[in-house]
């Protein structure tokens, strides 16, 4: 009342901001401010989860990883490890299929927070949907959390040595193959 706008135009406002993921609106309750931004991006740029943007995004992935391992190489802690090994050891005991996919996405959150890069956090947050949706095709294959597991292992033990090449190595080795399983899934192979 008091800035002259009319209870529709602010309605409006409140549903452009809910699909931008700054307000949540929930019946009953209120309208509360988050941040959904991150995960909502792709989808404002009109990049839909087609099978083709799927292995596009794992691409990128590869590339945001393997830079990311060079960066936190010679600087992972023990405690940082640690971390690393507490989360794969719950995927190494495959559990239900929806708290294997939430372990491999926290096992990766991990690995891109230690590089201490907002930005590349962020980045990380913004193909986390697009993530989940191919983790839930991958996952339904017989031991693939334990293959994730296995390959998680190795780029914990590269760590451990501070070793770059190895780590790369690994980090290739793992996004290697799951970009391989996901264009056998999409029959692209």
């Amino acid at each position: 009342k008091s800035i002259g706008v009319g209870r529709s135009s602010l309605r409006e406002g409140m549903r452009v901001l809910s699909a931008y993921g700054v307000v949540e609106i929930r019946q009953g309750e209120g309208t509360f401010i988050v941040d959904r931004v991150a995960e909502n991006f792709l989808d404002f740029m009109g990049f839909i989860p087609t099978e083709e943007n799927l292995i596009s995004a794992l691409e990128l992935r590869r590339v945001i990883e393997i830079g990311n391992i060079i960066a936190i190489c010679s600087n992972i802690t023990t405690a940082q490890i640690g971390m690393l090994e507490a989360v794969n050891n719950e995927l190494l005991k495959e559990a239900s299929y929806e708290e294997n996919i939430w372990q491999d996405i926290e096992f990766h959150k991990l690995l891109i927070s230690f590089g201490d890069n907002p930005l590349l956090v962020r980045i990380n947050e913004m193909i986390a949907k697009m993530r989940r949706e191919m983790l839930q095709k991958l996952f339904q294959r017989k031991g693939a959390a334990s293959g994730a597991a296995e390959a998680h292992k190795a780029i914990i033990e590269a760590l451990r040595q501070h070793d770059r090449e190895a780590c790369i190595s690994a980090v290739e080795d793992h996004l290697g193959r799951t970009i391989k399983d996901a264009r056998k899934i999409y029959h692209m192979e």
